[in-house]
């Protein structure tokens, strides 16, 4: 299944920075123009932030004031699941594709690819839990689903080079869940591919993005203009108020600032992820 949907993809978009509100929204606007655009692979960096599941209570998961106090905003995503943490150490990876996938065959898809960008990148991970991507004892990498009737986005996070001091700061382990064999104690032991590997986030994106150009086969492509417009859309009519969104940390400037694209898979140096307790 995962060859046949990389064999077929019709557009990869990479991004860096922006707004979170933006970034996530941008998700849902690959969802609903799947149908036209056909099957996506996006690539993207998103700046500090928290990032849960649609139906979370934050504050079950996410040290809520502590965040607010760190300036790190918490953002809701259109797929299911639990928290996650977002920095510029952090490579994230989407697939779309406009298909009804069942939960299994969601989780499949994007957990292959990361174990291919792994073993691209001459790390040997494993999965567990269905959408945790384990080397050894240590998560590198936590995905979700949002199944709609025609389009399935699955999507994953990468920890490459990520603040994880920072993340196991704010985000509250559920050990709870451990105990009641729910999940394995991998879930909440988070560590960076940099770990195993001499990766950072310039690099470990490049590996992305040279699998994906080897597949295709084809010159780069980059997001039309239509996305973008339905990004702002759901952005500022949905991401960004507050019966969506839990968090207050929202300026009028920057909730909806759009990323920079890279542009046939260059770019510029990233700046490092943020310590504890450095200003945001």
């Amino acid at each position: 299944m995962l060859d046949r949907i990389l064999d077929n993809i019709n557009l990869v978009i990479a991004h860096i920075g922006g707004s979170p509100w933006y970034n996530v929204a941008f998700e849902e606007a690959m969802l609903d123009l799947s149908d036209e655009l056909g099957n996506i692979a996006r690539v993207w960096i998103n700046p500090d932030s928290i990032v849960i599941g649609y139906t979370l209570d934050p504050c079950i998961e996410v040290k809520c004031k502590l965040a607010e106090a760190l300036g790190i905003p918490i953002v809701r995503r259109v797929s299911g699941g639990g928290a996650v943490f977002h920095d510029m150490g952090n490579v994230n990876i989407s697939l779309v594709i406009p298909e009804r996938l069942s939960v299994s065959d969601g989780y499949k898809l994007i957990t292959g690819f990361i174990l291919k960008v792994l073993a691209e990148a001459g790390l040997k991970g494993h999965v567990e839990n269905y959408n945790d991507v384990v080397v050894d004892k240590w998560k590198v990498s936590g995905s979700s689903l949002a199944i709609r009737s025609k389009a399935t986005l699955a999507h994953a996070t990468l920890l490459v080079a990520s603040n994880t001091e920072l993340l196991k700061a704010v985000i509250k382990p559920r050990w709870d869940r451990v105990e009641k064999g729910e999940v394995t104690p991998a879930k909440y032991n988070p560590a960076n591919v940099s770990r195993f590997l001499a990766l950072n986030p310039q690099n470990a994106m490049q590996v992305v993005l040279s699998i994906l150009r080897r597949i295709l086969g084809s010159p780069w492509m980059d997001s039309p203009e239509r996305l973008h417009r339905q990004a702002l859309s759901l952005c500022l009519e949905k991401y960004t108020r507050a019966k969506w969104s839990p968090s207050s940390l929202m300026t009028s400037y920057y909730r909806c600032m759009r990323p920079s694209r890279l542009h046939r898979g260059t770019y510029t140096e990233l700046p490092a992820p943020r310590q504890l307790g450095e200003p945001a």
